[in-house]
């Protein structure tokens, strides 16, 4: 689904670089509130994508003659193209010898103000909806997180196993529990792809889910190390009342952090609470290297 805000870019992109065999198709469906002339919708090949960068538009005569009035060139080689000015609906199928990677874009010749919004469907042959890039992930993952569900169930086996109650503590249940829940994130992503190769759209909650809970899986691995670090269970058997506050702020503000990023909608935004995440992860992971450094001294 596409809804892009006014704008007067010369190129506008709706879809980029999918991976399409021989026999997909492409439906467009597109909209455009501010209509423009010399405006158009334009599927290009990787290779023409790479032949665009590599040319500067180049400024068109006017009817006056002035040589900066008419727009900028809009002949330039495209695998497909059809003139955008109010609404455009087109459904077509890719003929080509190989498989090849396609961006569908818009070119505003004029750089007037354009309001778009509409749908690109690209689908596979077999109504596959995930492009070649990543027909394979759904079962990477599927293999991955059957490869956690076992390492978590190895351990567990080991340490109920265990010759003495002495080798158990709280601690192997955090080790546990980390592994189990990365093997659950996984299995949700699994499950979201799975649809979206169905019918090229994921639910609100199959997505936000499995985001959210991995969200809270790092969090949980980040205090593993921090608690491994600090010698809980291993060589003391209780932290001080600094430590508890610390490993609690890290949790809460992370995961508050991890929430929003979940939530939001604009690529900027989301990358400044992805940053702050990474920072504040990363002065937790200076204090694991410290603390894991004094306890091997000591």
């Amino acid at each position: 689904k596409i809804d892009k805000p006014p704008r007067d870019s010369l190129w506008t992109p709706l879809e980029y670089n999918i991976g399409l065999e021989p026999g997909s198709t492409i439906e467009i469906e597109m909209h455009n509130d501010k209509p423009a002339n010399n405006t158009f919708i334009m599927v290009l090949t990787h290779d023409q994508w790479i032949d665009w960068r590599r040319v500067d538009p180049m400024a068109l005569p006017g009817s006056a003659g002035d040589l900066n009035s008419g727009g900028w060139n809009s002949y330039l080689v495209s695998y497909w193209r059809t003139t955008l000015y109010r609404d455009v609906k087109a459904r077509f199928k890719i003929t080509a010898p190989t498989k090849d990677r396609y961006t569908v874009g818009i070119l505003n010749s004029q750089q007037k103000v354009l309001k778009l919004h509409g749908t690109v469907i690209m689908v596979n042959p077999g109504g596959k909806h995930l492009s070649l890039q990543e027909q394979q992930v759904p079962g990477i993952l599927l293999w991955t997180a059957g490869l956690f569900f076992v390492s978590c169930l190895v351990f567990g086996l080991h340490i109920a196993t265990a010759s003495s109650r002495r080798g158990r503590t709280t601690m192997h249940l955090v080790m546990a529990g980390t592994l189990l829940l990365k093997g659950c994130v996984l299995i949700l992503w699994y499950f979201d792809l799975l649809q979206v190769e169905r019918t090229g759209t994921n639910s609100t909650i199959g997505q936000k889910g499995w985001q959210l809970l991995d969200k809270v899986q790092t969090i949980l691995e980040l205090m593993m190390f921090l608690l491994i670090a600090l010698g809980w269970k291993f060589l003391r058997a209780t932290l001080n009342l600094t430590e508890v506050r610390f490993a609690l702020g890290i949790s809460v503000i992370s995961f508050y952090l991890g929430v929003f990023e979940v939530a939001c909608t604009t690529a900027s935004t989301c990358s400044g609470y992805q940053l702050s995440r990474y920072i504040l992860h990363s002065l937790c992971y200076l204090v694991v290297i410290v603390a894991m450094n004094f306890n091997l001294q000591w």
